[in-house]
């Protein structure tokens, strides 16, 4: 293009442009290519070729359930997404852009299980080694019927580890329904001890990564050498790893540990890999003399990881190690992210004075939409995350710092229904008027049919508040025993509330007095005991205490309808309606700010 200015070429002219044909978004990535393991992470790239618009995406297992996923923006304009598969099967993957199908949507990911590749060990010796024929057509069977899809491939390689083709080779005959057959003709008089490898799915099988096999008739000479060769292996067992980069990391920081091979007979290669579930992290080896190296590793992304470390590419002790990046030194209060209430507020306290410089951000999604989501900075480091569901379902919050994920994200929390108090039903001999000598003071608390809430005791005595035991009788149960111990006679105030509300009957007013005649007096109307220390002053009494003639005494007080079979707990004496009512009016805002 050119560009003049008054006729004249303006400087810096012309430019040259690339005109390229738009292209259509796309997906990629190693579970669309490959089958995954499973419990292990697949992982798919969404590239929208710089268009703009809203993406959809929906995951569906084998039996055509829905499947959480989680997606994550990247640094190129691209989406990763990401679910963990806990089913063998093919699960099906939906892609929509501005509501459309992307081409080749639905994409399917294959999940298998390489713990269920069986392999028949009926020809193996206690060694574990098979035995076979030279020039013969020796038979190895495979079941991976519970494996999931796949095919299965060999390998054959001699006792130096030098694969074998052609007619020294194997070949795998698929059978149908998940059932192969390995079949190996060696030909070479001079090896007599061969490793067989096995694949799944392009993935290797554990329990014959290798099946050792050894030619029946060869020379003593020759007969051994597997067992040489496997004794020369065993060098790995002599190599120790010690450090502190063996058990956690943190991201942008550097790890390290040390191998010593120093007791081994041969100083054969050392390797060594951080293995993760979305990036493979390499580590950096220095000999510091005598076989003992130097290991050191720089994470850049948090998360768990397997560290490998091997010796003549065998598992050293212990090997793979599990590490745990750390994100940030960021901690999430999650006690109050186990239930929430939908359209009601749930809150947390974020952590992030340890933390270095960075970005805190917070996404919570549900079921089909995303939950609003409020984060308040108290401007020391500390934050106040509050969300706010408006559907019933799992949410999964997702909680960042610096774009990077802090432990524990992203967090699943069950929103259910408001619950209902008026379903709780509270019963026993421990809200009931007593003796205190043998006083039952247990009781039980039904809340079957209320909905998802938190269950609220606490008893007040004539002294003050008193320790409530709870407990229930399996942990998924929702009958709920409760006990408490009165030392002294006196009223007591048992409340029940349920996600913060009165259970109906609550408060609960238990007497509890000395002896049978007291209890009786009281029962019937009248004071628990005949000749009280101090005047007796009826409730609601305003002003001095009343003075009654010698041999007098007030009258007997009210008592209020109810009992025993209502479910109200029986009240001897009140004070006037009017009073009665301002005293309520008091209880309910004392109650309403947090009693």
């Amino acid at each position: 293009m050119t560009v003049k200015l008054a006729g004249f070429q303006v400087q810096g002219t012309p430019k040259a442009f690339l005109v390229e044909e738009q292209a259509k978004p796309c997906v990629y990535g190693s579970a669309v290519d490959y089958p995954v393991a499973l419990d292990q992470q697949a992982s798919l790239i969404f590239d929208p070729k710089k268009l703009k618009g809203g993406m959809k995406i929906e995951v569906r297992g084998p039996n055509g359930e829905r499947v959480r996923h989680a997606t994550n923006d990247r640094p190129d304009g691209t989406k990763e997404l990401s679910f963990k598969p806990t089913d063998v099967g093919t699960y099906t993957v939906s892609v929509d852009f501005n509501n459309r199908p992307i081409e080749g949507s639905p994409f399917n990911v294959d999940v298998v299980d390489l713990a269920k590749v069986v392999v028949n060990d009926m020809n193996m010796d206690s060694d574990g080694v098979i035995a076979v024929n030279l020039n013969q057509r020796n038979v190895i069977d495979v079941d991976a019927t519970a494996a999931g899809p796949g095919r299965l491939r060999a390998e054959v390689r001699d006792s130096d580890g030098q694969l074998l083709f052609g007619d020294s080779g194997c070949e795998v005959e698929n059978l149908g329904h998940g059932k192969f057959r390995v079949v190996f003709t060696p030909n070479r008089a001079n090896v007599s001890a061969y490793k067989i490898y096995l694949y799944f799915a392009e993935q290797v099988v554990p329990s014959a990564y290798p099946i050792y096999a050894r030619v029946q008739g060869a020379p003593a000479t020759q007969s051994h050498q597997l067992h040489a060769a496997k004794s020369e292996k065993g060098d790995y067992t002599r190599v120790f790893v010690r450090g502190p980069g063996l058990t956690k990391a943190s991201i942008e920081e550097e790890s390290d540990f040390i191998i010593d091979c120093s007791e081994t007979k041969n100083q054969g290669p050392v390797t060594a890999l951080l293995a993760g579930e979305k990036v493979d992290v390499p580590v950096r080896l220095t000999k510091l003399g005598n076989g003992v190296y130097k290991a050191a590793y720089s994470p850049l992304v948090g998360g768990i990881y397997q560290l490998h470390v091997k010796y003549d590419d065998e598992h050293v002790k212990g090997s793979p190690f599990p590490i745990e990046v750390l994100s940030h030194v960021i901690h999430v209060d999650t006690s109050t992210l186990k239930m929430g209430i939908i359209n009601e507020d749930v809150k947390t306290l974020i952590d992030t004075r340890r933390a270095g410089p960075g970005q805190l951000s917070a996404q919570c999604m549900g079921p089909t939409q995303l939950a609003y989501c409020e984060l308040f900075d108290h401007r020391d480091g500390t934050y106040t995350l509050s969300v706010r569901p408006s559907e019933v379902g799992k949410h999964s919050l997702s909680v960042k710092y610096s774009d990077e994920h802090v432990p524990g994200s992203p967090f699943v929390i069950p929103v259910s229904n408001p619950p209902d108090p008026s379903r709780v039903r509270v019963h026993g001999p421990g809200i009931q008027h007593g003796i205190l000598n043998g006083f039952k003071s247990n009781f039980i608390v039904e809340t079957r049919g209320a909905g998802a809430g938190q269950l609220t005791v606490r008893v007040r005595g004539p002294k003050g508040a008193f320790n409530v035991e709870m407990e229930r009788d399996r942990q998924q149960d929702r009958t709920i025993h409760c006990r408490y111990a009165p030392r002294e006679p006196g009223d007591y105030q048992v409340e029940v509330r349920w996600h913060g509300q009165h259970v109906p009957g609550s408060p609960f007013l238990v007497m509890i007095v000395d002896t049978e005649q007291e209890l009786q007096r009281f029962l019937s109307g009248e004071a628990p005991s005949p000749t009280p220390a101090t005047p007796f002053i009826p409730p609601g009494w305003v002003g001095p205490p009343p003075m009654m003639p010698p041999g007098h005494f007030p009258p007997s007080p009210r008592m209020l309808q109810g009992g025993p079979s209502s479910g109200m707990g029986m009240i001897p004496y009140g004070p006037p309606e009017a009073f009665r009512q301002q005293h309520r009016a008091r209880s309910q805002q004392r109650y309403t700010n947090g009693y």
